[in-house]
């Protein structure tokens, strides 16, 4: 019976994709990510240059599909990031792909302790947890980072400084709005902020660790409030992830 049902869903996923597709212009969402990350002072396409060359040199990291690789690789001034602050480790991948981008940079990274429920019950790690830790580990053991397990409220407490920030925690209230506030006033002035997979609108079900309208309500909060300004840039263009009823953004606020 659960056999039948995964497939049932699989199935009208897979016919809600082929809808999405219907009138799909992916050069648009393609041309205008370019034109975004060009008012920011960041050039994708080079970002997509750096991070080709990346994977032929580290083969073996799971890069995924996310397009913040590029968005991060196809920062100008990349020599005004000496200090970095990284909330969510996960696997440890983009932790390594920062310390290839800054290796003059101090990497600060963070992530829930390992006996937390919230970090064992998440992003399927229950039932493989040590092997998890252990490529984790080995992938972040580098000179100029350091890994704190740490839950990120903490942040409240701290009042180290940062030029480059990437909140990619628990997506959901309150975890989120508190995140995105600790970063504004932990961030350096003209410090970049970085906010993983912000929907502006979301049809499925909210997860407090993955999905939610959180980060696209609290920066509109504090934009409200004359406390930032923020753009928003594509996580995905490809067919068919920018449609407005799949698409998520990257937020980013450049600290005044």
């Amino acid at each position: 019976m659960l056999r039948i049902k995964s497939y049932t869903n699989f199935f009208l996923k897979f016919i809600k994709f082929k809808f999405y597709e219907v009138g799909y212009d992916e050069n648009y969402y393609k041309n205008e990510q370019i034109k975004f990350c060009e008012k920011l002072n960041i050039n994708f396409i080079n970002g997509k240059n750096i991070v080709d060359e990346y994977n032929t040199n580290f083969p073996n990291v799971r890069k995924g599909n996310s397009l913040h690789w590029e968005i991060f690789a196809g920062i100008k001034e990349k020599k005004k990031i000496l200090s970095i602050l990284e909330i969510g480790t996960d696997r440890g991948e983009f932790t390594h792909f920062l310390n290839y981008l800054f290796p003059h940079a101090k990497i600060t990274t963070i992530d829930l302790p390992k006996y937390d429920e919230d970090f064992i019950n998440s992003y399927n790690r229950k039932n493989k947890l040590d092997k998890y830790l252990d490529n984790r580990d080995n992938l972040i053991k580098l000179p100029n980072v350091t890994f704190k397990e740490l839950n990120s409220l903490q942040l409240t407490l701290d009042n180290q400084k940062y030029d480059l920030i990437w909140v990619d925690g628990a997506h959901g209230y309150p975890v989120i709005s508190i995140d995105i506030a600790n970063s504004i006033r932990l961030a350096n002035k003209n410090a970049l902020i970085f906010i993983d997979d912000v929907y502006k609108d979301l049809i499925n079900k909210e997860d407090p660790m993955r999905r939610s309208m959180g980060s696209y309500q609290t920066l509109e909060a504090f934009k409200k409030a004359k406390v930032i300004d923020y753009s928003l840039l594509h996580k995905r263009t490809k067919k068919p992830f920018a449609h407005k009823k799949l698409r998520k953004f990257i937020g980013v606020i450049i600290k005044k």
